[in-house]
C-alpha cells in the first residue's frame, strides 16, 4: 500500500478457496487510491476514492447474492459490464472465441 502522504497508492486483496488437494480458485481485486476534488474539506487532509485496475468480471457462480445488499449486487453488476465493455475489444482482435464466450456469461 502507498505512503498516506503520495498522490497515488494501490493495494491488493485476494480470497482462496480450496475445494480438495487438485482444485481452487482465487479472487484478486486491485485498487488504487486518488485524491478527489471537493466541496468541502476535512481540515487540510484530502478526500480520497477507489479506482479500479482490475479489469476481470467476479464471476457469478462464486457469489452467494443473498449475502449482498443491493448496492453491492449493483456494484457487481457495473464491475462487470464495465470489465465485459473494456476486455470483450481485446479479445475480439485476437480471435479468441472460448474467452469472448465465457466473458460473455459473466454479465449480470
Amino acid at each position: 500500500m502507498g505512503h498516506p502522504n503520495r498522490e497515488r497508492g494501490c493495494l491488493q486483496g485476494d480470497r482462496r478457496e480450496y475445494k480438495d488437494f487438485l482444485s481452487h480458485y482465487r479472487l484478486t481485486l486491485t485498487l488504487c487510491h486518488r485524491h478527489l476534488q471537493t466541496k468541502y474539506n476535512f481540515g487540510t487532509a484530502p478526500w480520497l476514492g477507489w479506482e479500479r485496475v482490475t479489469r476481470v468480471p467476479i464471476q457469478p457462480s462464486l457469489v452467494d447474492f443473498s449475502l449482498l445488499s443491493k448496492e453491492e449486487t449493483q456494484w457487481l453488476k457495473a464491475h462487470n459490464a464495465q470489465a465485459i465493455a473494456e476486455v470483450m475489444p481485446l479479445l475480439s482482435r485476437t480471435g479468441d472465441e472460448n474467452a469472448r464466450k465465457w466473458l460473455k456469461k459473466q454479465a449480470l
